[in-house]
């Protein structure tokens, strides 16, 4: 065991595994078939649990007969079979320690090139959005000009929290995501105009961190004069060596929201980090300290440069998942869902404002900057992301033992009503081809996808699981939806298929 925890250390040394990274992904497909696919479960667990501690390793776990496009995805053949993030590391029957070797060096070999690989994949979607903004309010040359560029900040709610509930790895993703977006994109340079004392040669370590936290202060009344809209305003509560705390006021991402027991600003957490290492050149740590979904009326987060955290009793650098707030999200998820509904409705149709001081709406790049860029980031989070969706089309209200061309129309229906398109998620959407057990639905104006380059994927797994769950409820029988044509794949919409499944 201490030859184990010696890699451990050299690994979290040489910056392969870093605690602000989202954990490592771990995957074990199996079926209820499957005589040894429990006990490999039991051990892969067990491992994990002992040699890792649950903080730098996650586990996701699929029945096959359940989600066979993912297994497809990955050309699952035989069972039980785990996987490192892309590399297979054990496929049949193992002992404990036949495990333990295989984990391991699935870690040793995924993880040098995983930072890279995220951070390749993330950026092409994030950059493209900033590039689009820019354009969309400098020149006025809208990304979607038919409704114009901003979406209802409960579209981005209800994207965040459903992936959240499902994945214990969203919010470390989504932290990075972030934190990738702060050091790269356009808005670190904004920081050195509103604070212009970062431009001096001569400043110090601790003067450059307070200008740094008076410029976040500054930042959100200035995106809002940008057309961002991404909250109303920030204020500095708390600063000293090396160590603040800002409070964010009718953040996008939070404002309105149920209590769900944790914080869910960890894109804001990221940013807030990347755009502070972007300035300083020192690593900085943000954590969220109070959200709405903690049952607070703003978030606040302790934004801590390295070597100062200790000086915080109970300060977290890592924005993981907790286990008992995980559990509380599944169980009250159908609430939660209704709940961020009705607020959306409430806004769009009753004029019952959500944000008071700022519009219920955002500019679309913050929904394809913390949603769109999963897909590209990690492949197994834009399949859960898919799943999430599909949970809210179960839940959105329709007939049952509909026939399938019945389903298909109340489809269109849905996303032709007037709180989807004042919600600004899209324009309008049309029904191709309607068989007996297929149909082309295409949705023009899509707010995650709009303006994206061709990255030769799809972008829109909430959008296909949505339609794909309530086909399925309003039907009663198996559906798979895809998206065949996106901006993601170099066309100017978005169309997803509908198939009947021949076997359930």
């Amino acid at each position: 065991m201490p030859f184990f925890h010696e890699i451990l250390v050299l690994m979290v040394w040489k910056g392969w595994l870093t605690l602000e990274e989202m954990p490592v992904r771990v995957l074990l497909f199996k079926s209820k078939a499957c005589a040894f696919c429990d006990p490999v479960e039991r051990m892969v667990r067990k491992v994990i649990s002992r040699v890792f501690g649950g903080d730098l390793v996650t586990i996701n776990v699929f029945d096959v007969d359940e989600h066979r496009e993912l297994a497809d995805m990955y050309n699952v053949t035989s069972l039980p079979y785990v996987m490192v993030e892309d590399t297979p590391v054990i496929t049949g029957m193992a002992t404990e320690k036949e495990v333990e070797e295989a984990l391991m060096k699935g870690m040793l070999y995924t993880s040098p090139s995983r930072a890279e690989r995220l951070e390749t994949r993330a950026k092409q979607v994030f950059i493209e959005a900033n590039i689009n903004f820019i354009k969309s309010i400098n020149s006025k040359e809208r990304i979607r000009h038919s409704i114009g560029d901003y979406v209802h900040i409960s579209n981005l709610q209800l994207s965040t929290v459903s992936l959240l509930s499902l994945d214990k790895a969203a919010g470390g993703l989504l932290y990075t995501i972030g934190k990738l977006a702060g050091k790269t994109g356009a808005f670190s340079g904004i920081l050195y105009d509103l604070a212009p004392k970062l431009h001096s040669p001569n400043i110090s370590r601790e003067e450059a961190f307070r200008n740094v936290l008076i410029a976040f202060d500054r930042f959100h009344i200035k995106q809002n004069e940008m057309g961002v809209y991404d909250a109303r305003n920030a204020e500095v509560v708390e600063e000293g060596d090396g160590y603040g705390r800002i409070r964010i006021y009718e953040c996008a991402t939070a404002t309105g929201m149920p209590i769900v027991g944790e914080p869910v600003c960890y894109f804001t957490a990221g940013m807030l980090s990347g755009l502070a290492e972007a300035i300083l050149g020192e690593t900085v740590h943000v954590a969220e300290k109070a959200c709405w979904g903690l049952g607070d009326s703003y978030c606040e987060f302790e934004i801590t440069l390295e070597g100062e955290e200790t000086k915080k009793e109970g300060y977290a650098s890592e924005p993981l998942v907790e286990e008992p707030a995980e559990k509380m999200r599944r169980i009250s998820f159908n609430r939660l869902m209704k709940t961020l509904m009705r607020n959306m409705t409430q806004s769009i149709l009753e004029g019952r404002r959500i944000r008071v001081g700022i519009t219920d709406y955002t500019h679309i790049m913050n929904l394809q900057q913390q949603i769109t860029s999963i897909k590209l980031a990690d492949p197994v989070a834009g399949f859960l992301l898919k799943l999430a969706g599909k949970r809210l089309g179960e839940l959105m209200p329709g007939g049952e033992n509909l026939s399938f061309r019945e389903a298909v129309a109340e489809v269109k229906s849905h996303l032709n009503s007037p709180i989807a398109l004042l919600s600004g998620i899209h324009s309008h959407c049309k029904i191709k081809d309607v068989g007996d057990g297929n149909a082309l639905i295409t949705i023009h104006g899509c707010a995650t996808a709009s303006g994206q380059e061709d990255v030769k994927v799809s972008l829109c797994e909430f959008e296909a699981g949505i339609i794909e769950g309530f086909v399925e409820k309003s039907t009663g029988e198996p559906v798979v939806c895809r998206e065949v044509e996106c901006w993601g794949l170099g066309q100017d919409h978005c169309t997803f298929k509908i198939e009947r499944e021949e076997f359930s």
